[in-house]
């Protein structure tokens, strides 16, 4: 009988071996589909990864090509505010020369004469304009009141 209690206990010890090895392979079974699961998910991470580190690489090419496009524009417009900055500067020292030319006439005691009234004040030039004494109570206008005058009228 000795030998019938060790073979049932020896069965028993085998059968909770066996049970704890059955128990073990469905929990290994349960983490290897975990596993394979977040394997497929990492491969879709991978991917759109992928994916967007070429629509980046894509947009940073047309950032490239509008930022050139755009330093070329402003190239051109700086270049032209260099040559109205010129032009302007010219005006303005020309402005300066007949507002002095204007300013001694006028402390002179000349006046501007009206321009005919059948020519269009603004076709006739500076020459064509007249320097005459000032008269006493019928003074004539001077090419700023002329002026102020003619934008006043909407002309």
């Amino acid at each position: 009988m000795d030998m019938d209690g060790f073979q049932i206990g020896l069965e028993v010890f085998l059968s909770v071996l066996l049970t704890v090895s059955i128990i073990y392979s469905m929990y290994l079974g349960h983490s290897l589909a975990v596993l394979r699961r977040d394997r497929n998910t990492l491969n879709d991470l991978i991917v759109s990864l992928q994916d967007s580190s070429r629509q980046a690489e894509s947009g940073i090419e047309k950032l490239h090509r509008s930022g050139e496009s755009v330093g070329r524009n402003l190239g051109k417009l700086t270049d032209q505010a260099r040559v109205l900055r010129t032009e302007l500067a010219m005006v303005t020292e020309r402005a300066e020369a007949v507002s002095e030319k204007l300013d001694k006439a006028v402390r002179a005691g000349k006046t501007l004469a009206e321009p005919p009234q059948a020519v269009d004040a603004d076709t006739l030039s500076r020459t064509e304009y007249e320097w005459q004494p000032a008269q006493g109570k019928g003074r004539q206008r001077t090419l700023a009141e002329l002026d102020l005058i003619r934008a006043l009228r909407g002309n």
